[in-house]
């Protein structure tokens, strides 16, 4: 089992070798610690990426969409209950499945990947089915998941296959506010039996009660579970207040996890005042607007902040990590409401495969980094509108690796 340090006090998610304040000294032979970036590809300052090109002009697909590489320059995006086949100029090739609960239809896409030449693996969490299809439609196979116990809701994944196995997430049944943080269950199932088995454990958050009966994350910047997976067995997590990821081989029994701690400011915390006001101008139905401003009211603001807000995994194995925005003193649900509140651009930190910061991106705020090969990066703009579209961002030639 892979075990990612905790504080004794699971709220505070402090990685216990980096509760110092101060620049952190060397610490064990497994874990990195990176202080400059002497020897980035990119060099310092970071450089900013602040143009797109949209793979459709028209295309708008939903926030939870998946994507995925296919062969002869294909992008395979599961959209909702549908996987669509998009050629290199943004048209659709062909689309496969429909809502339902038959074969070859779905509920919910969570994961996807181009397995093979010419057929495909589709994750429905809701349904807890993986599906494998021709590039046809044709349905080759399906399996279906039992969850763990205790934890029968599934979340997004990245579907990269590890030898013989996938790995699943799933979060609690039960929302309890007088109990303990809840958990993401990761599993590492068969796709040959479709049996599972633990492979770690990840605080997530501490509910409370709102008023009317409604449930919230106690911290308005609460602390996240980011996980993160790709080619070769590779595996990222990350969790808790400090900017520190472990990555490890899961096609390796004996493979040791390496954490990787690199030091930013902390972000600050926010100094307005403990009330819904940040929520005005946001166009807010009533409804929306007295059950938003209860949970606002109620939640704790700033000290428990999470220092990353996503991690990915690009084709050389290298993890990419967005840091929170240490200059915003808005509630979450202000910047994900209304784009132009955020700043304009979030940085990522490129990580090599032993734990050096190789550079640092900065890359719109609007856009949510989903794939990584080569030089492009693929990835989900959020456009004027408030729509999702899929758009192409070109990396730098990098000098050296």
């Amino acid at each position: 089992m892979v075990l990612v340090g905790c504080d004794s006090d699971p709220d505070l998610l402090l990685v216990k070798a980096m509760r110092t304040t101060q620049r952190p000294a060397a610490g064990p032979a497994d874990t990195v610690r990176v202080e400059t970036i002497e020897g980035s590809v990119w060099g310092r300052p970071p450089i900013a990426l602040d143009s797109f090109v949209a793979i459709s002009e028209t295309m708008r697909v939903a926030r939870s969409a998946r994507l995925a590489w296919g062969s002869d320059r294909v992008l395979w995006v599961g959209d909702d209950a549908q996987v669509l086949a998009l050629n290199p100029d943004g048209s659709v090739r062909h689309t496969i499945g429909r809502r339902g609960q038959g074969p070859g239809e779905f509920q919910s896409i969570d994961g996807l990947y181009s397995w093979g030449e010419d057929s495909l693996l589709v994750w429905d969490g809701r349904l807890r089915r993986l599906t494998w299809l021709a590039s046809s439609g044709k349905v080759l196979r399906t399996l279906s998941i039992a969850p763990p116990a205790n934890h029968s809701s599934a979340v997004r994944v990245d579907l990269d296959p590890c030898n013989h196995d996938v790995i699943l997430g799933w979060t609690g049944d039960m929302i309890d506010p007088s109990g303990p943080p809840d958990t993401l269950i990761l599993t590492q199932t068969s796709l040959e039996s479709g049996a599972s088995r633990e492979l770690t454990r990840l605080v997530k958050f501490t509910w409370m009660s709102a008023a009317a009966g409604v449930a919230a994350p106690r911290d308005a910047y609460f602390p996240k579970s980011l996980t993160a997976f790709g080619p070769g067995c590779r595996a990222a997590l990350a969790q808790g207040l400090l900017p520190c990821v472990v990555a490890l081989d899961l096609g390796k029994s004996s493979s040791s996890p390496r954490e990787s701690c690199w030091w930013r400011q902390p972000a600050k915390t926010p100094r307005r005042a403990k009330n819904a006001n940040q929520l005005r101008g946001l166009g807010l139905s009533t409804r929306d607007s007295i059950m938003l401003s209860a949970i606002v009211s109620g939640q704790t603001l700033g000290k428990r902040r999470t220092a990353l807000d996503a991690i990915r995994l690009d084709d050389l194995g290298r993890v990419w990590a967005r840091a929170t925005d240490a200059k915003t003193t808005l509630h979450p649900v202000v910047l994900g409401r209304a784009p132009e509140k955020r700043s304009p651009l979030a940085e990522w930190d490129l990580l090599a495969e032993d734990g050096r910061l190789l550079g640092t991106l900065q890359v719109s705020s609007r856009i949510d980094i989903v794939l990584i090969r080569g030089a492009s990066i693929i990835g989900l703009r959020e456009t004027d509108d408030g729509d999702m579209e899929i758009v192409r961002v070109e990396l730098p030639l990098l000098e050296h690796q």
